[in-house]
């Protein structure tokens, strides 16, 4: 809009992400939340406001940003006429809006020395840091510097999550062998651990289609035994995703200083009990999961907070641990994983000089 010079974009009055749009149109206050207001790019994260020199170098107007206010931030009561529309009277809360952001509120973690994954279709690896995490090595690795919970930053990386199982699953559906989730995790429960094992950021992973071919394909390319059947290929992919959390964990520790002994595991891959096990075998740590519903807890959370029915972040997670299932993998072996490890890094080479 501002390289088109829009005449929209002239007149504009407010700039507001989705989140901020909806709160806007339940109280009429326009404000832009931290966690979602840090994903767009606009923001000076050292500062923790809009940054002038982005805005500038964009031709953005700068009057149309808004107020940026923290997570649980009491917007106000509800417009007078949403109000008499819904029959009630109720008061809005900005929580993290951004999905992450309030997953990673529902951590239900102790102390400050763990990961967190967000784990569903796509996974989400990071650490919660006291400031931005902005250097040379952060911008080598692609790592990301996120709003979270009491001006926190989510320090961390996207990782390709249960999709590529989805493909096979949806690929399998169409042949006429119609598994569920569970039937999957089964088979490759008991298939042969560490025939082989894919990276499941691979580029060509990321399109629909074929899936089950591509997994083959990969394990051939990098001069692995080829999978034989769906234990085997589902087996490969999920091997693989512990082994790409363990490379990029190694990576976030490295680049941020900062280590760390246990791995929380949110959202709605902790149904995979397989996975979580695996993880905790490929980093040789703890894993701890839950809860399934991790955005929906954080976003209660923060709202209890602000309305005083529970007095901090520490407290909400007490009350997190005391309300849902928490499981707890141990790690196993760690011989077999060291070795894989090494192997799955030689294979990232073997891929590039391969495609």
């Amino acid at each position: 809009m501002s390289s088109s010079k829009s005449p929209l974009l002239e007149i504009a009055d407010k700039f507001l992400m989705v989140p901020d749009l909806i709160n806007y149109w339940l109280t009429g206050k326009a404000a832009a939340e931290f966690t979602d207001a840090t994903t767009s790019q606009i923001m000076d994260a050292r500062k923790g406001k809009w940054s002038d020199e982005i805005i500038s170098a964009m031709n953005f107007p700068a009057h149309i940003f808004p107020e940026i206010v923290p997570p649980g931030t009491v917007l106000g009561p509800l417009r007078r006429s949403v109000a008499e529309e819904l029959g009630c009277e109720a008061v809005v809360v900005a929580p993290a809006t951004h999905d992450t952001g309030a997953a990673v509120s529902a951590v239900p973690a102790e102390g400050s020395d763990f990961i967190w994954i967000s784990s569903g279709t796509w996974s989400i690896v990071g650490m919660n840091t006291p400031q931005p995490v902005i250097n040379d090595k952060s911008f080598k690795n692609n790592l990301t510097n996120e709003g979270g919970l009491n001006s926190t930053f989510r320090f961390s990386k996207n990782v390709m999550g249960l999709w590529v199982v989805q493909q096979c699953r949806h690929q399998w559906q169409r042949e006429g062998k119609d598994y569920s989730y569970t039937e999957l995790t089964n088979l490759a429960r008991n298939a042969p651990a560490m025939k082989s094992f894919v990276d499941p950021d691979y580029s060509e992973f990321l399109k629909p289609g074929e899936m089950v071919e591509k997994v083959k394909a990969y394990c051939e390319a990098t001069g692995q035994p080829v999978p034989e059947n769906e234990g085997e290929v589902i087996r490969a992919v999920l091997q693989g995703l512990a082994l790409r959390y363990r490379y990029v964990i190694e990576n976030l520790e490295d680049v941020s200083g900062k280590k760390t002994s246990t791995i929380h595991i949110v959202g709605g891959g902790t149904k995979n009990t397989l996975l979580n096990q695996l993880t905790a075998d490929a980093l040789g740590r703890k894993v701890i999961t839950g809860p399934v519903e991790a955005t929906a807890t954080g976003n209660l959370l923060v709202q209890a907070m602000a309305m005083g029915d529970i007095k901090n972040w520490e407290e909400g997670i007490d009350v997190i641990r005391n309300s849902f299932a928490i499981e707890e993998y141990e790690p196993a072996d760690q011989k077999p994983w060291n070795t894989a490890y090494e192997e799955f890094k030689k294979n990232l080479e073997k891929i590039k000089l391969a495609f």
